[in-house]
């Protein structure tokens, strides 16, 4: 069966629609395509969507309005931002992780254990390899350089 295509009258949007259905096998939900055959979605890279590059990403955005001078102190951006003083604290210390942590969280390739709420509690910050291997965040060229905590 061939997508229906269509391209809105005024030729700024093109609509594809693809005839599938939905099945549940208990917790699992599967696309069946319009030729009955099970679709295999790929998980999507990481982007934007993602909670570390998203925490990166606000660290950073922090890290410049402190260092504008727009604001005298954290505080005064955490009063503007309207985030907890402590918080935005926790935040700026990401900004102190490894560059080839940096890499890897951006690449998509952290450890399954990473997260936000990990890295926001157990800071690893640079000379902390021992930490930044216990997320899985080294290159596993570099792990023999991991100090023992």
């Amino acid at each position: 069966m061939i997508p229906e295509r269509r391209l809105s009258g005024d030729g700024d949007a093109l609509t594809i629609r693809i005839p599938m259905r939905f099945e549940r096998r208990g917790y699992a939900k599967r696309i069946i395509g319009p030729d009955g055959e099970r679709v295999v979605v790929e998980p999507a890279p990481a982007g934007l969507e993602d909670p570390l590059i998203r925490a990166l990403a606000r660290a950073w955005r922090w890290k410049r309005m402190l260092e504008s001078g727009g604001y005298g102190s954290v505080g005064e951006l955490a009063a503007a931002e309207k985030v907890n003083f402590s918080y935005l604290c926790r935040f700026l210390r990401l900004t102190l992780l490894e560059p080839a942590v940096i890499d890897r969280i951006l690449e998509g390739r952290e450890g399954a254990e990473t997260s936000v709420e990990a890295l926001l509690t157990h800071p690893v910050t640079l000379g902390g390899q021992a930490g930044v291997d216990r997320f899985g965040l080294l290159p596993a060229a570099d792990r023999h350089f991991v100090l023992e905590s």
